[in-house]
């Protein structure tokens, strides 16, 4: 099992958990931050979305195109914020919901290719410390 998580302040309270619960783990918060994935116990792994250059967060509508950030619905933009302005902007939810389900089929995923990447990378760590399953 997989936990893909935006790499942001977001999941703040779970990477204080899982430091204080695995210490396998950097001790620092943003040294998690840092890493590709880990592996936590059994076949649970945790991923983040890789940092950008130049970027101390990251959130995995990062790596869309512009132009899937910039698609309107019902006449409003799209804001990833937590606290957007419902009246002239929609969420994360209605993002994967009406533009990415509705144009999944036109959408460029090249830019997920190092999140893919790590998935690979997870995959083959698992089969070394399983190599039956």
């Amino acid at each position: 099992m997989i936990i893909l998580l935006d790499n942001d302040t977001g999941p703040s309270d779970f990477i204080n958990q899982i430091i204080k619960d695995y210490s396998h783990l950097p001790k620092k918060a943003e040294d998690v931050r840092k890493g590709a994935f880990y592996h936590l116990e059994s076949n649970l792994y945790v991923l983040f979305t890789p940092l950008l250059p130049g970027d101390n967060y990251s959130s995995l509508e990062d790596f869309f195109e512009p132009k899937v950030l910039q698609m309107k619905y019902n006449g409003k933009s799209f804001d990833k914020s937590n606290n957007h302005d419902s009246s002239t902007t929609f969420g994360k939810d209605r993002f994967a919901t009406y533009i990415v389900r509705e144009n999944r089929k036109t959408i460029d995923f090249s830019l997920f290719k190092p999140i893919l990447d790590s998935i690979i990378e997870i995959k083959k760590h698992f089969i070394n410390l399983h190599p039956s399953k």
